[in-house]
């Protein structure tokens, strides 16, 4: 779609509990999506919804990310089911600030690459 730039990005974290890292990236993204401040230095994250996904509460979510959570990914729902593109796990204990400007980064890096690629993951694997 030609406007998947203009709607806010839809992140994923995949958590489980008693992660301690898992706690501490959804508070600073929290933080971070509640501040216009901040996210006046990461346009692409304008908007941008944060759904939660405990894998103990899906075998599918627990097979592919129960050993490495947190992970976030960025959904890209165009109709055609749930794409979701990784992004880089962020260093636990970057302030609010620095990993707006960092996942913002990775955000729109990401959108780039689902435009060039069209809807077919598979086409951004090395």
């Amino acid at each position: 779609s030609s406007n998947s730039d203009e709607s806010p990005a839809r992140l994923v974290l995949y958590t489980k509990p008693g992660c301690c890292l898992c706690d501490g990236l959804k508070e600073t993204l929290d933080e971070v999506l509640a501040s216009d401040s901040i996210l006046a230095s990461a346009p692409a994250l304008k908007g941008a919804s944060l759904e939660l996904r405990d894998v103990s509460t899906n075998e599918e979510w627990a097979a592919k990310h129960a050993m490495e959570v947190p992970v976030l990914h960025l959904r890209d729902d165009d109709g055609d089911g749930d794409d979701e593109t990784p992004l880089p796990r962020p260093a636990p204990r970057l302030s609010a600030a620095r990993l707006a400007i960092r996942l913002g980064q990775d955000v729109a890096d990401a959108r780039v690459q689902y435009a060039v690629c069209g809807h077919n993951p598979a086409a951004i694997m090395p």
